[in-house]
């Protein structure tokens, strides 16, 4: 007990730590609130009003409850019409409302009814009534969606491809109606969802327990190592077996506490903004659990669910202790955690459901760590031919993964001093010896190129550089791109149209879209004009033939015209000579969200690894002191390991992005780069009077100043912490963790974060310029403050 006592006090005297994990914690309640009230607002600030509205329909049958919610629909549909009509003077819009349905039949209720002189309270209960009718309808689909699947069933087994009696198909289709029999006639019942849907499905909690367990394992099992204390603790006493139960029920207790408090936060936090409703009701009362075969109420979900978090979470902190005591240096272990969470990732997200090999996809880290997905959705997997249930196969798996992973973490902490000593390795030993010398006995004396052999060589910088050079290779694309017809037929009109918007192009539009308004009578007339004999087949067939094609460009001259009509409204309003950009090539580069939200985490990823190892180097092997002492060895030392490592990252920043030039300028219709940057729709909000070739400069600019604050808080961080497992750590909160906040959506988190200017693109469409002003302002005053405070750091040599 008294090794784990002293563990635990070493582990709790991590300044690092006490701070992270409150910070963490506050961050993911905050982000969650921030989503619910962007999302419910009225639902959450109104909570037991809603209550109460809901009341007079909880108590009813479903259908009745339907059929009267329908009704107050429609009765508050009338009143707003009402209040409308009273409050507008145009004729022609008061006349279509007066002609409306509802309001013919309950407007004149309204001065008798409680939402005189209460309009808030009339758009109050309207939201409610849409949110009663939704969780009413997912009520009603039920059990004909229970129905369906038996018919399905039946009428699958009819055709000879599914029913081989000894295939997985077969047996497959015939385990799922019985699967779904016992929730077949389960008591439904109406309660709100969100308490229980949104505290179940927020995935910034799973990320920031990442960042956590990480640092619980860097910790408990490589800071030792880091300091040069792992081989003497390894001579005493109780120095193995003892040490390492001590260090494991550390590792486990912790992860289990933290896990707890972060998961249990949420639910707490849903609780007190949605509720959870009668925790008796089963879950197929939720729309969004309709899939669950199991006959679960929301209190066995939420328990079910908790525990499976738990479980996984224990596995994943014993995999990160595993590959942080296998692998001596920290940066070789997290690309081996990066290359094993992205392929989970990938097979979890790429594999079809249905594919022969969809084990990978359901048996793999990522896949257990998705718990609400596990127990509400349906599956079943294919082993040896006979159809099983995923969750009970996923169940056996996680138990005997945690039973595995302490024994091989047990053996990697007894062989971790082991050195290797295989063939292979003296071999590959010696290469690199040789390559060294060839290199020593032709460099010369300056301090560049010797931080160049300790960035690039010694921090192992050329690992993060090669992988930079792969991914430039690997999406510059050589096949040219494939379009279907409306595509195909949208750049035709872009061949006419591109370039500035004049009286003849808007001409042009207006013709084409009159033309394709007037087709089908254009067809029924050249039909009776045929008919009538008054045209020849020839020229019948040929106009049928113009029209025929006419129709086949509809959703092409559709998005034409609606272009056009922002364009207009543009030059109308704003007095901009707006031009006709081919929106297919503009949205490849401006507009393309999901490769912008890769590549930010790509290159939040890379550039953690690179810095965080190369500027912390001296101080780990105990040279700055030394270097301080020689003629260079301060100013000079300092700007040259920052502005090395800040060359490198520049490099590795335009590997990742020229390849979506490259490809938009070789394989996309050309862009009018001299256009305004207000002739693309989600930037013609903006009050800055460029083109987009100016936009592409300022933006890599700005991205340019992105990596650079990085690169500067970075060499805040190795002059303060000293330590590359600290640094590590906290660049992976500050710089890392936030790009996965911007992949889930969090956008509002994006505005605070330092890879903001990677997205700036998306972030431009949505914000208004002078929030980017203020972003880059702070920004500036930022580095300005922590290059100030490395130098000082630097020069005093203090932590």
């Amino acid at each position: 007990m008294k090794i784990l006592h002293y563990e635990i006090l070493k582990l709790f005297k991590k300044k690092v730590m006490i701070a992270l994990i409150p910070l963490l914690l506050l961050s993911n309640c905050w982000i969650f609130i921030q989503q619910e009230l962007n999302d419910h607002r009225e639902i959450i600030e109104h909570r037991e009003q809603y209550a109460a509205y809901e009341a007079q329909f909880r108590d009813l049958p479903i259908e009745q409850a339907y059929n009267l919610a329908l009704v107050t629909r429609d009765k508050l549909g009338g009143f707003q019409y009402y209040l409308f009509i009273q409050q507008n003077q145009n004729s022609d819009i008061v006349d279509m409302f007066e002609a409306d349905e509802n309001y013919q039949r309950y407007g004149s209720l309204y001065p008798d009814s409680e939402y005189v002189n209460n309009e808030p309270l009339l758009l109050l209960h309207s939201n409610f009534n849409f949110t009663v009718m939704e969780q009413l309808e997912a009520l009603m689909a039920y059990p004909d969606y229970v129905t369906r699947i038996e018919v399905q069933a039946n009428n699958m087994l009819k055709y000879s491809i599914f029913n081989q009696q000894d295939s997985f198909t077969y047996r497959n289709i015939l385990k799922t109606p019985k699967d779904f029999e016992e929730v077949k006639n389960a008591p439904l019942q109406l309660s709100l969802d969100y308490g229980v849907v949104s505290s179940t499905t927020f995935r910034m909690t799973d990320i920031m327990i990442l960042t956590i367990l990480l640092m619980l394992s860097i910790f408990i099992f490589s800071t030792e190592r880091e300091q040069g204390q792992f081989m003497l603790l390894r001579t005493m006493k109780h120095g193995r077996a003892r040490l390492f139960i001590s260090k494991l029920q550390l590792l486990i207790g912790s992860t289990i506490f933290i896990s707890l408090l972060f998961y249990g936060s949420i639910m707490l936090i849903a609780n007190r903004l949605y509720g959870f409703g009668d925790g008796l009701r089963y879950i197929q009362s939720m729309g969004t659990f309709k899939f669950a075969h199991l006959t679960l109420t929301v209190n066995d979900y939420l328990t079910l669910f908790l525990i499976g978090k738990l479980m996984m979470c224990v596995v994943l902190a014993l995999i990160f202790a595993i590959i942080f005591l296998l692998f001596n240096h920290l940066s070789k272990s997290f690309v081996v955690l990066a290359l094993l969470l992205s392929s989970s990732y990938m097979a979890y997200q790429f594999i079809h459901p249905s594919s022969y090999i969809n084990i990978f996809k359901y048996i793999n880290i990522i896949a257990f760590f998705d718990t609400s997905y596990l127990l509400t959705n349906y599956v079943n997997l294919n082993l040896f031919g006979y159809p099983v249930n995923r969750e009970y196969v996923s169940l056996f798996v996680i138990i005997l993964l945690v039973l595995l992973l302490i024994v091989v973490c047990s053996i990697a902490f007894a062989k971790s001093s082991a050195k290797l000593n295989g063939s292979s390795w003296i071999i590959l030993r010696r290469i690199m010896q040789g390559v060294a010398k060839i290199i020593n006995g032709s460099s010369s004396i300056s301090i560049i190129w010797h931080e160049s052999i300790k960035q690039l060589w010694t921090a192992k910088g050329w690992i993060v550089l090669i992988s930079a050079v792969l991914i430039c290779v690997h999406d510059i694309n050589s096949a040219k791109m494939i379009m279907d017809n409306d595509q195909y037929y949208y750049n035709e009109y872009m061949d006419k149209l591109s370039g500035p918007l004049t009286k003849e192009k808007q001409a042009f539009v207006e013709q084409e879209m009159k033309r394709m308004d007037n087709a089908e009578k254009d067809s029924k007339l050249t039909t009776l004009q045929y008919q009538a004999g008054e045209i020849s087949f020839e020229q019948y067939k040929a106009a049928q033939d113009e029209l025929a094609q006419l129709v086949l460009r509809g959703r092409a001259i559709s998005n034409v015209y609606s272009q056009y009509q922002n364009l207009l409204e543009i030059k109308l309003t704003r007095n901009i000579d707006v031009y006709f950009v081919n929106q297919i090539s503009a949205d490849y580069v401006f507009n393309n969200v999901n490769r912008d939200q890769i590549n930010v985490i790509i290159i939040g990823l890379l550039l953690t690894l690179y810095l965080a190892s190369s500027y912390t180097l001296d101080h780990r092997y105990q040279l700055l002191k030394l270097l301080k002492t020689t003629k260079r060895g301060r100013l000079r030392y300092f700007t040259t390991v920052w502005l090395f490592g800040l060359g490198s990252v520049t490099l590795v920043l335009i590997l990742i992005y020229i390849p979506q030039y490259i490809n938009v300028l070789r394989l996309y219709p050309s862009i009018e780069w001299q256009a305004p940057i207000q002739s693309l729709k989600q930037f013609g909000a903006l009050d800055m009077q460029i083109t987009l070739k100016q936009l592409v400069v300022i933006v890599s600019i700005c991205q340019w100043i992105g990596v650079l604050a990085i690169s500067i808080v970075f060499l805040l961080l190795s002059h303060w912490l000293k330590r590359l497992s600290l640094t590590l750590l906290s660049g992976i909160v500050l710089v890392l963790c936030p790009t996965f906040t911007t992949w889930l959506g969090y956008n509002e988190v994006t505005k605070y974060t330092l890879h903001y200017p990677q997205v700036l693109y998306m972030m431009l469409a949505q914000q208004h310029i002078g929030e980017v002003y203020i972003y880059f302002s702070g920004l500036v005053a930022l580095m300005i403050f922590c290059l100030c405070l490395s130098w000082h750091y630097n020069a005093a040599g203090k932590s």
